[in-house]
């Protein structure tokens, strides 16, 4: 078991009025033209985050080294098995958003997710990608379990002081 909780089956499919309109062009003929009046308007699916989950989807800029150093010191004790190292991490009134599951201060984070879900199961994480958006430090990740089960996620550091102050974890 990897840090966010697994994904379900996803929003719904696309409303029939999209699947409509995708196909009332392929029902005209020469005899019948399909009119302006026919062609139904666009149509946005969206889906929207659950109620007081935050993201962090704003314009992608370059990182700070000294931001992404506090995120690389969590994720390098993490990878040791050290316990003590995450925990040091973390400010003592930490939150971590796990793809919807909240835990509220330091000793909650490392003791009922980190912990079980990272330094129990010998997890692995291997940084793919970073960025800074809207403040965070945001790392994408390839996650790997001691079992070899991998999970592709994104986690987006608050950081103040050197210490991780804010996490909001989401699957990519």
């Amino acid at each position: 078991m990897g840090p966010p909780p697994p994904r379900g089956r996803g929003p719904p499919g696309p409303p029939a009025a999209l699947l409509l309109g995708l196909l009332a062009p392929a029902c005209s003929s020469p005899d019948r033209p399909t009119a302006a009046a026919d062609t139904p308007a666009p149509v946005t699916v969206t889906t929207p985050a659950p109620s007081g989950a935050s993201t962090a989807a704003g314009p992608r800029t370059a990182v700070d080294p000294a931001l992404l150093a506090v995120a690389r010191r969590y994720t390098e004790a993490a990878n040791r098995g050290d316990v003590d190292g995450i925990t040091a991490a973390y400010a003592p009134e930490a939150r971590f958003d796990r793809a919807g599951t909240l835990f509220h201060g330091r000793d909650e984070i490392v003791g009922d997710f980190i912990r079980p879900d990272v330094v129990d199961d010998d997890g692995h994480y291997r940084e793919i990608s970073t960025h800074a958006a809207d403040g965070r430090t945001v790392v994408e990740y390839i996650f790997t379990t001691g079992s070899g089960i991998t999970e592709h996620f994104t986690y987006a550091y608050l950081v103040e002081d050197g210490v991780i102050v804010d996490v909001i974890g989401r699957y990519v």
